[in-house]
């Protein structure tokens, strides 16, 4: 989805890696990107981690009712939408605990606006912004195209990231970056999903990993583990005519 229009009105643009359920944060996160009147890039992976999983989506979701953000579809979200239309879908650890965070009662709530979230025209695998592409994993030669319609190959990357099918010794998956160096010169991608990118576990403490490629592209890693013991990372963008540059970023 090509976002120069909604974002128009916007002094800028501000990116919410990866809440996982922590609905506080996510609020805070809001009022931050409201006083400063920054459009708002959720990158996904909403659920499954803190323990406020329906207050997390039912607050996405107005912002994306309002038009005031999108949302880029993460494996997490996949996963629940998947359950929620009724798929064959093996919940393990986490996603269960998800589902018992939620009172019996609202799970109906939940899962209906988990597919409304997936099925809202503000939603996608990816999202453009000039020369920017914001994902959750990882990205495919496809985003440069300007096409929504993304390839099995790409829409399997941007969920999940670039992987050889291997596990490391924690049981993750072992992660490939070679995605980074097919980033064109003077374009940028931004993701979360990573919490360990290239092994340097750095994300925690020091804030966003910002990834030059071979090309000269870069892709800016913003994972910090809120909902999982980490930080909310809020990568902020300000718009001076057509040009979309990255300034900073905030913690929460």
């Amino acid at each position: 989805m090509d976002l120069k229009s909604i974002t128009a009105p916007y002094k800028g643009l501000v990116t919410f890696s990866d809440i996982h359920a922590h609905a506080s944060k996510l609020k805070k996160g809001i009022r931050y990107a409201i006083k400063n009147d920054l459009f708002i890039v959720f990158l996904g992976d909403l659920v499954d981690g803190h323990d406020k999983p329906l207050e997390t989506v039912l607050a996405v979701k107005a912002i994306l009712d309002a038009n005031r953000g999108v949302l880029v579809i993460g494996n997490h979200d996949d996963k629940f939408y998947r359950f929620a239309k009724g798929n064959k879908v093996l919940l393990k650890g986490a996603n269960k605990q998800t589902i018992e965070d939620v009172k019996k009662s609202a799970r109906p709530l939940f899962f209906q606006t988990i597919i409304d979230l997936i099925d809202h025209p503000n939603s996608a695998y990816a999202h453009r912004l000039g020369n920017w592409r914001f994902i959750h994993g990882a990205a495919h030669e496809d985003v440069w195209t300007d096409s929504d319609n993304l390839s099995k190959k790409a829409k399997h990357r941007a969920l999940y990231g670039e992987v050889n099918g291997e596990k490391d010794a924690d049981d993750f998956p072992v992660r490939l970056y070679n995605w980074v160096d097919s980033i064109p010169a003077e374009h940028g991608v931004v993701v979360g999903h990573d919490r360990n990118p290239y092994g340097q576990g750095q994300l925690k403490k020091n804030g966003p990993l910002d990834q030059t490629g071979a090309q000269g592209g870069r892709a800016v890693f913003t994972d910090m583990g809120c909902g999982k013991g980490g930080k909310l990372c809020l990568a902020v963008f300000k718009f001076d005519g057509d040009e979309v540059e990255l300034t900073g970023h905030e913690t929460i």
